[in-house]
């Protein structure tokens, strides 16, 4: 089943460090007690202040094990890197992060 998790943010504009901050969060949170057996699919989004931009997705929908955290960040700063102007200079007011656990199989 596809769960959600949503972070409100104080009408600020996304910056790097704020996205590694909530994908660190979101990590804690999740991730921590199912780390050695499951992996993550997630998917990131942004609900902008401005009702009229609405969500956006960050990137793709990807496959994550616990280790990835740091891959998993460093992709979503490069996509924000390439994404228009408005996720950087509109105020954003919730990260929100679709997910679905997986167990692991080891064959």
């Amino acid at each position: 089943m596809i769960k959600t998790i949503t972070y409100p943010i104080n009408n600020l504009p996304i910056t790097n460090k704020l996205l590694e901050q909530f994908i660190t969060k979101f990590w804690e949170e999740i991730f921590i007690s199912i780390k050695d057996t499951h992996h993550l699919l997630i998917l990131c989004k942004v609900q902008f202040s401005d009702s009229e931009q609405g969500y956006r997705t960050l990137g793709h929908l990807r496959k994550c094990n616990f280790s990835d955290k740091e891959l998993f960040i460093d992709y979503l700063i490069q996509r924000l890197g390439i994404l228009s102007d408005s996720y950087i200079t509109h105020s954003i007011s919730n990260f929100t992060f679709s997910y679905l656990i997986q167990i692991i199989i080891i064959s």
